[in-house]
C-alpha cells in the first residue's frame, strides 16, 4: 500500500538518520498453556505469529495451537512455504480468490469458526490483519458464541 509511513521513508535522502522506538506491545503469547490457542491470521498480519512460531519451535513449549492463515491466493501469501512445515501446529488455510486452489476458500465467519472449532470457548483466539478483516473476524467469533475474554484482537495499519 502506499502508507504514510512508506511515503515518509521513501522521501528520506540517503544517510538520514532515523530514530527507532523500543519494541513494545501487548499482543503476546498467553501465561496459560492449557486452554488452545487459534491464531487466525489475513494477509501480511501473519507477521506477529511467525515471531512467536518460531520462538515455540526453538523452545520446549506445551501450547496447542491451531493457525487459521486467510490470504486472497497463494501467490500473495507471505511465509508460506514456512507455516507449512510447522509441525507441531494445526494448519487451516484459506484462499479466498484462488482459482488453482483445491481446498478451503471461505472467509472467516461465524459458519466457519463453529465448523472448525465446535467447542468455540474451549479456545483462546488471537486476530491479526488488516482493519476490515479483525473486525470482520471479531465479529464473527461473538457471533459464533465465542465470549470477548477469549479474543485477543491486533490491526496492522497503513503498512
Amino acid at each position: 500500500s502506499d502508507s504514510g509511513f512508506k511515503k515518509t521513508l521513501n522521501e528520506l535522502t540517503v544517510g538520514s538518520e532515523v530514530e527507532l522506538g523500543p519494541i513494545a506491545g501487548v499482543f503476546t503469547l498467553p501465561e496459560d498453556t492449557n486452554k488452545p490457542l487459534v491464531f487466525i491470521a489475513g494477509g501480511i498480519g501473519i507477521t506477529p505469529f511467525m515471531s512467536m512460531l518460531r520462538y515455540l519451535k526453538e523452545t520446549e513449549n506445551s501450547y496447542r495451537i491451531t493457525l487459521v492463515y486467510s490470504n486472497r491466493d497463494q501467490g500473495s501469501t507471505a511465509f508460506l512455504n514456512e507455516v507449512q512445515r510447522f509441525k507441531f501446529i494445526k494448519l487451516i488455510l484459506t484462499m479466498t480468490d484462488d482459482p488453482n486452489w483445491a481446498c478451503e476458500k471461505r472467509k472467516i465467519d461465524s459458519e466457519f469458526i463453529k465448523e472448525y472449532f465446535p467447542g468455540v470457548n474451549n479456545n483462546y483466539y488471537m486476530v491479526v490483519g488488516p482493519p476490515s478483516m479483525v473486525e470482520a473476524v471479531q465479529t464473527s467469533l461473538l457471533e459464533a458464541g465465542v465470549l470477548s475474554e477469549n479474543i485477543k484482537i491486533e490491526r496492522f495499519t497503513g503498512y
